[in-house]
């Protein structure tokens, strides 16, 4: 088990803009959306922890659906303090009512 978990939570519009964060600012920095068509989104981040198989991280959305897609951690170098980068890759879709919109995700990570 590791000794050491970081939880970040982000709240995301559909538009990819953040609404909402939540972290630990020593371990966690620089948190970017980079939205794709189709509902297809990027949440990136450095932090101080290797992102480890203990790792978990779940997307929800109100009014429509949201699953994490991948997970990714890399080395970077760029800042000894924060030095992994951790992508990940959420999907989302509307929701099968006809007045339904894409309202966005929250997504909620514990980094082991």
């Amino acid at each position: 088990m590791p000794d050491e978990y970081v939880n970040v939570s982000v709240t995301v519009a559909a538009d990819g803009s953040v609404v909402e964060t939540t972290y630990a600012q020593e371990h966690v920095a620089d948190i970017r959306v980079q939205p794709f068509g189709s509902g297809s989104y990027d949440v990136a981040f450095i932090t101080t922890v290797e992102v480890s198989p203990c790792s978990v991280a779940e997307a929800t959305s109100e009014g429509g659906y949201a699953s994490v897609k991948g997970l990714y951690c890399n080395f970077s170098p760029a800042n000894p303090k924060y030095a992994y980068q951790v992508t990940v890759r959420v999907q989302t879709s509307r929701g099968q009512e006809a007045e339904s919109t894409d309202s966005g995700f929250r997504l909620d990570l514990q980094l082991a």
